[in-house]
């Protein structure tokens, strides 16, 4: 049985009381999962880009290439008509501490060590 429209919003009425009580005040929506799904995405294939850049080209190097920008992945899988408009999602990843720490961690991993210069 397919759900109501306002079966929807109880639904998120109750996801937002169950996030208070752990002491989360947010309300959830389909426009925050939305935004939640897009912001973990792009840190995800940003992370993998990063890691991605540091093998060798070969064999991989023409699907990099056809799988282009992790930004204007995002951009369609939302369907985004102006890769402007997904820029917005970069403001979140750059707070996000993990993804920086990652990506330091995986850059620095790419520099030569001291000892073997």
């Amino acid at each position: 049985m397919p759900v109501r429209p306002n079966s929807w919003e109880v639904i998120f009425a109750r996801a937002s009381e169950r996030c208070k009580s752990f002491g989360f005040d947010v309300n959830i929506s389909p426009h925050q999962l939305r935004h939640s799904f897009a912001v973990h995405m792009l840190a995800m294939l940003i992370q993998h880009r990063l890691r991605d850049a540091a093998l060798p080209a070969g064999p991989m190097e023409g699907y990099r290439q056809v799988l282009g920008d992790p930004l204007q992945q995002v951009q369609r899988l939302l369907g985004h008509a102006s890769l402007a408009t997904t820029y917005i999602y970069l403001d979140h990843i750059a707070t996000r501490a993990d993804t920086v720490d990652a990506a330091v961690e995986e850059l620095l991993a790419l520099l030569p060590s001291e000892t073997s210069l």
